[in-house]
């Protein structure tokens, strides 16, 4: 058997967020307050699992042995389910076999996310597809693995060379530049996403912002902005556009041929859309070293719901910002 000690000592050497590697360590120290755990330590709760309602809620089966759960450890090849009574650490132990340390990181985030999945139908009455299960803990993950390090290389799927930037260039003469992040305000309960337009020489042409309540993943702040961005131009009539993101997750899911099945995979079908309709647009991906200034304007964009930017709009510290690309 894997001890909850042992069982640190090996899923601490994974690359993953702190937060998931403290699920980690409820998990295996068994604290994680599932409705038997809660039950076995004399709280009066029922104890069925809420999501499926056909069984005990055991850390074995709302992680695992659901069945609205389990395709998504399929996806992963995972074919060995933990019995109920069984140490959940020692099987998962058993699952890290032979694999490397990318698919090890998608284990442990993919168990975060389904928790997490749980916790939003427990407490919001919200829940979560299979496939917004699986698109949780990447693009979590994603984001998170780009946040520790200017220099993490892009993943190879769908990349191009004109990715990976990470500093602003300007673009060739006769095109704009149109940079693209978004920014999430959990004391408001909102999340904004923003755009801002530059020519060859550097200089500020237009931007615009949106401040939306509710709270969204990242990923799905960043694919709005997109999506609004895009729609920004062909509103405008622009062409020749380079538009940049620092999400990876969405400039591979626009160049990729998969449908997916989520309110994500609709905002991907309206952008590639957008994109077909538009004149020589194309979307890349840069770190986000390349992205400050977009970065800069939506973490100001907080108040106002909807509003185009121009250069007397700006504040001092934005500038500031902003010359510092040129």
């Amino acid at each position: 058997m894997c001890s909850g000690k042992s069982f640190m000592e090996w899923s601490l050497k994974v690359k993953v967020p702190p937060k998931v590697k403290d699920l980690v360590w409820r998990v295996a120290s068994g604290c994680l307050p599932t409705k038997l755990k809660l039950h076995l330590r004399h709280v009066q709760v029922d104890i069925v699992y809420p999501m499926c309602e056909e069984a005990s809620e055991s850390i074995a089966h709302c992680l695992v042995n659901c069945s609205q759960i389990w395709p998504c450890w399929e996806r992963f090849d995972v074919r060995l389910r933990p019995p109920d009574e069984a140490s959940f650490a020692e099987w998962l132990r058993l699952s890290f076999k032979g694999r490397d340390a990318e698919q090890r990181a998608k284990y442990l985030m993919l168990c975060w996310a389904i928790w997490r999945r749980r916790n939003e139908w427990v407490w919001r009455r919200r829940k979560i597809s299979t496939f917004g299960v699986l698109s949780l803990a990447n693009s979590t993950l994603q984001t998170w693995l780009l946040s520790q390090d200017g220099e993490v290389a892009p993943l190879p799927t769908y990349m191009t060379p004109a990715d990976g930037q990470a500093s602003w260039t300007k673009p060739p003469q006769g095109q704009l530049k149109v940079n693209v992040d978004a920014a999430l305000f959990r004391e408001t309960n909102s999340f904004s996403f923003v755009g801002v337009a530059r020519d060859h020489l550097g200089a500020f042409v237009e931007a615009f912002s949106v401040c939306r309540l509710g709270l969204v993943s990242p990923e799905l702040a960043k694919v709005m902005g997109i999506r609004e961005t895009l729609s920004w131009i062909k509103r405008k009539n622009w062409r020749n556009i380079i538009v940049e993101t620092d999400s990876l997750l969405v400039v591979q899911a626009l160049r990729s041929n998969l449908e997916l099945d989520s309110y994500f995979g609709c905002l991907i079908q309206e952008c590639k859309i957008l994109l077909r309709d538009s004149i020589s647009v194309s979307v890349v991906f840069v770190k986000r070293t390349a992205n400050g200034t977009a970065h800069a304007l939506a973490r100001e964009s907080t108040m106002v719901a909807v509003r185009s930017l121009f250069k007397e709009d700006l504040t001092s510290s934005f500038w500031t910002v902003l010359l510092r690309d040129i």
